[in-house]
């Protein structure tokens, strides 16, 4: 049943796949390493069985972030994939690390190297990874490419599973066309310095083509805002709390749940007697706008969400717009002395003073609203 449903998923698929041709190499490498005693062979197998770890991990995240939301993950499993990218791209920033530093090292005295064996073997390791690139080539810039279904305003961040995975492969084909340089420099023109500075060049290049991952990936896990669609999530507070019937809009949270589901939740107080109906209609509407967001809505009338929460409501720290508006923070004084806002002001088109309720807004969401507290 397992195979079945990795076979089933394009992305597991492609990954079973590669991973059965990188383990059946790195056999082959270890056997004929064995064979001729060659320890270049064995150390590259150990290095394709690091490889191998690395590409089941990507697939049992794939694999398990297909699973349905239950009691326990009720977001589902989607972050899976996430968390696999993140774990992959601080082991490839070790990778580079480690080999910068034996690079630099080396730059001084460079050893002398055999290079038998090695050509060969990383003229194969180059076809095989030149697999694996065609396989996962469309994740190249998966961080910041638009996929069917995600939101068409550029906030989404692709598949960071399989940008993890497409990175490895990555890696390793470039350290194979280094291996291949560097060996022919060395069999031809002695100079055996070509190896490190290879080696240098190269991971440096997979340092910097990896921190776009782990920041992406780092911002998911920490459900930071998305910067992407921070305006349009504050045009749309703004136009709920420009409606007449609206007296607060408060707790306003954004964030990324996995790499393409953004979740969003607000809490909307009105007047008493409005028609709640009405504004979470026109709510959902303005919110509607940012993209495919899941979105809970939750509207309360004034004397429900005084009952609820208790009478400090004036705290100007809980104003949405003062919570990212730089240039609204240095109103929050006035603003707690009892001032009101003018209309228009950071985002508000109409006038709030001390004493009444402030804006409070929570983005959450599944495409739908739920309505509390009346």
């Amino acid at each position: 049943k397992m195979l079945r449903q990795i076979l089933a998923n394009s992305d597991s698929r492609k990954i079973f796949m590669f991973l059965c041709i990188n383990f059946t190499f790195m056999f082959v490498e270890f056997v004929v390493g064995v064979w001729t005693n060659s320890l270049g062979l064995i150390s590259d197998a150990g290095h394709m069985f690091f490889d191998c770890a690395a590409l089941l991990l990507g697939l049992v995240a794939a694999y398990v972030s297909k699973w349905k939301a239950d009691s326990v993950y009720s977001y589902g499993y989607g972050r899976f994939e996430v968390l696999s990218g993140f774990v992959n791209s601080i082991f490839l920033i070790f990778i580079a690390i480690f080999v910068v530093t034996e690079s630099i090292e080396r730059l001084s005295e460079p050893p002398e190297l055999s290079t038998n064996g090695l050509l060969v073997t990383s003229i194969g390791g180059f076809f095989v990874n030149m697999v694996g690139l065609v396989f996962f080539h469309e994740h190249a810039h998966g961080s910041d490419a638009h996929h069917g279904g995600e939101c068409s305003h550029g906030h989404s961040h692709g598949n960071a599973n399989m940008k993890g995975v497409f990175l490895h492969v990555l890696a390793d084909l470039l350290g194979s066309v280094g291996v291949v340089i560097s060996s022919l420099l060395i069999e031809y023109r002695g100079w055996y310095i070509a190896d490190p500075i290879c080696s240098l060049m190269i991971s440096i290049l997979i340092f910097l083509s990896v921190l776009p991952l782990l920041q992406s990936t780092t911002e998911i896990l920490l459900l930071t805002t998305p910067k992407q669609v921070l305006p349009a999530f504050h045009d749309a507070l703004d136009k709920i709390s420009a409606l007449n019937e609206v007296i607060s809009v408060r707790d306003p949270h954004l964030w990324s749940n996995t790499s393409s589901t953004i979740v969003a939740s607000v809490h909307i107080v009105v007047k008493n007697g409005s028609s709640e109906q009405d504004i979470l209609f026109r709510a959902r509407n303005f919110l509607s706008k940012i993209g495919p967001v899941k979105s809970v809505v939750q509207v309360y009338d004034e004397p429900s969400y005084l009952a609820l929460v208790g009478e400090n409501l004036s705290d100007p720290l809980q104003e949405w717009h003062l919570m990212e508006r730089p240039e609204c923070k240095s109103n929050q004084l006035k603003t707690s002395q009892g001032h009101s806002h003018k209309p228009g002001q950071c985002g508000h088109s109409h006038e709030h003073s001390h004493g009444q309720v402030h804006s409070h807004g929570h983005q959450h969401g599944h495409g739908h609203q739920h309505n509390h507290g009346h």
